[in-house]
């Protein structure tokens, strides 16, 4: 394709004109690989996100010649969406202009990666996920293309398998750490995980936690994780093992453990937390498709004041499905009036803006 051919109307067509592999990986809520059929509904504004944060899609793209072995390209891109949640398309055509321009740039002067790379840097859309996620999506992208884990990988082994002393986390890598998140629910020696689990200092288990929100955790990971996060509530640990227990077992299969951990929290002293409600919103939402639970965390999300409830309240009414039944709770007559004076307060800022 050179570079004064018509513009695609997708990003999903021109990577496919290109002869390029195209993958995409939620970069927002968690580290969640798109079906491709899922994007391209997205890129044509038939359905909305499904994991919208902060009014955008927020996108880790990943390319490269189709059947080369090389290191991929990978840009981070964030599209804003309506009000529907689907994409405003004026901004992806802005992007789909500026990556046309460095392909064509590539294609017509041989290699031509500085003149991609020189793209992104000014582009208003673009941006440099956190050190947690950028771990976790180097360790989800190198299993997808068949690399190996990263030099860290086997110190995070030896460390989460009891091979090591339990305090000498300080030598840890979040590359490593990540890797093993990634690469746990094969491991044969899981019984060992699960008790090091247990007994991990707050920092390792925080790193190890914010990673696994990312995957789908066995369910005895998730047993132990819920444990020791029980044992941080009971000692007076800092919220941030708290929250970080909560993000660990919130894409568990087993529903039912992440729901009693929220609700055990929300019960405690750690239950206004404005941390671990927005854990709770932004990480494990799933687990608050649960009437009774959900009403009970809008009561103590109304303790945490009117800013975070602003901020966590809207965020979920833009989450797909999400909507009705949070407006059914906010709404209902089981309200205190602490909730329903925040909720009308958000409403009237709503209307007026």
């Amino acid at each position: 394709m050179s570079a004064h051919s018509p513009l695609p109307l997708t990003l999903g067509a021109f990577f496919e004109l290109s002869e390029m592999t195209m993958r995409v990986f939620d970069m927002g809520r968690r580290v969640i690989r798109i079906p491709a059929g899922d994007f391209a509904s997205f890129e044509s504004a038939t359905t909305p996100y499904r994991f919208p944060f902060r009014r955008h899609a927020w996108c880790g793209l990943m390319f490269r010649a189709r059947g080369r072995r090389d290191d991929p390209l990978v840009w981070f891109l964030k599209f804003p969406l309506d009000e529907q949640g689907c994409l405003v398309q004026a901004s992806r055509d802005y992007i789909l202009k500026r990556i046309f321009e460095a392909f064509g740039a590539r294609i017509s002067g041989g290699a031509g990666s500085q003149s991609e790379q020189s793209v992104m840097k000014d582009n208003p859309f673009a941006f440099r996920p956190d050190e947690t996620r950028l771990a976790v999506f180097h360790a989800k992208l190198s299993r997808e293309i068949g690399r190996p884990p990263s030099a860290h990988h086997s110190a995070a082994v030896e460390y989460f398998s009891a091979h090591s002393d339990v305090e000498s986390w300080q030598a840890l890598g979040l590359q490593g750490i990540a890797d093993f998140a990634i690469r746990l629910s094969g491991r044969a020696d899981r019984a060992a995980v699960t008790a090091r689990l247990r007994v991990l200092p707050g920092p390792p288990f925080v790193a190890l936690c914010t990673c696994l929100e990312s995957t789908l955790p066995p369910g005895d990971v998730g047993r132990a994780i819920v444990d020791r996060t029980e044992a941080a509530m009971a000692s007076g640990e800092p919220s941030s093992v708290v929250a970080a227990g909560l993000r660990g077992v919130s894409r568990l299969r087993a529903m039912s453990i992440g729901r009693r951990l929220l609700g055990e929290i929300l019960e405690s002293r750690y239950g206004a937390d404005v941390e671990i409600l927005a854990a709770a919103a932004g990480r494990g939402w799933e687990l608050l498709h649960n009437d009774p639970l959900r009403a009970r965390y809008l009561e103590r999300l109304s303790e945490a004041g009117q800013a975070a409830f602003d901020a966590i309240v809207t965020d979920l009414l833009f989450m797909p499905g999400f909507r009705a039944p949070l407006l059914a709770s906010l709404r209902g007559p089981e309200c205190s009036d602490a909730l329903r004076t925040r909720f009308d307060t958000l409403a009237a800022s709503l209307r007026s803006g």
